[in-house]
C-alpha cells in the first residue's frame, strides 16, 4: 500500500543508516579477491585505511545469510545486502555477492555457486557489479583491468 512504512530488520536498518556514498576521490580501496570468511582476518591484519569498513557492515558481513533471509532470501535480498555492505566499505563482500548473480562462471571468491543464467535478478546484480568497480577506480584488479574500465563492461551488461 502507498505511504506504508516498511520495518527492517535491525542490523539492516542499521547498516543502512550509515551508507557512505559517494566517496572521497582519494578512497579506492584495492579489491583483494577473497571469500567473505578471509575477508575479516585480512581486515585485521592491514592498514586501518585499507581495511576499515563501519561496524554496522561488519556485523552484515558476518553472518550474510542471516542478513539475506531477513530480507525473503531472494537474490533481490542478495543484491541489496551487497549494497548495504558497500555503502559501508565493504567492498570485496559485496563484490562476492554479486559475483555469482552476474557472472557465468564459478570464482573461488563468490558467495556459491554461480546461479547468472538462472536468476532474474542478473541486470541488477551487473548494475552491482558496475558499482563495485567503480569504487575499485584506478586500482588494478580482475583480467589486469582497471575498476573504472571494468565498471564500463558491468555497466554495459546490466543495460
Amino acid at each position: 500500500r502507498a505511504g506504508t512504512m516498511v520495518s527492517l530488520p535491525l542490523p539492516i536498518a542499521a547498516a543502512y543508516s550509515t551508507i557512505q556514498w559517494p566517496m572521497s576521490p582519494t578512497s579506492h580501496p584495492p579489491l583483494y579477491f577473497e571469500p567473505i570468511e578471509k575477508m575479516n582476518v585480512i581486515r585485521s591484519s592491514t592498514s586501518p585505511e585499507r581495511s576499515a569498513i563501519t561496524p554496522e557492515a561488519s556485523l552484515l558481513a558476518s553472518d550474510v545469510s542471516s542478513a539475506i533471509d531477513s530480507l525473503g532470501g531472494s537474490d533481490y535480498a542478495r543484491i541489496a545486502v551487497s549494497l548495504l555492505l558497500l555503502g559501508g566499505g565493504a567492498t570485496d563482500e559485496c563484490h562476492d555477492l554479486v559475483t555469482p548473480l552476474s557472472w557465468g562462471d564459478d570464482t573461488h571468491f563468490g558467495f556459491g555457486p554461480s546461479t547468472s543464467s538462472r536468476t532474474e535478478a542478473g541486470p541488477e546484480a551487473s548494475y552491482a557489479h558496475a558499482l563495485v568497480h567503480r569504487r575499485e577506480g584506478p586500482n588494478v584488479g580482475e583480467f589486469g583491468m582497471i575498476g573504472w574500465n571494468n565498471a564500463n563492461f558491468w555497466t554495459r551488461a546490466a543495460f
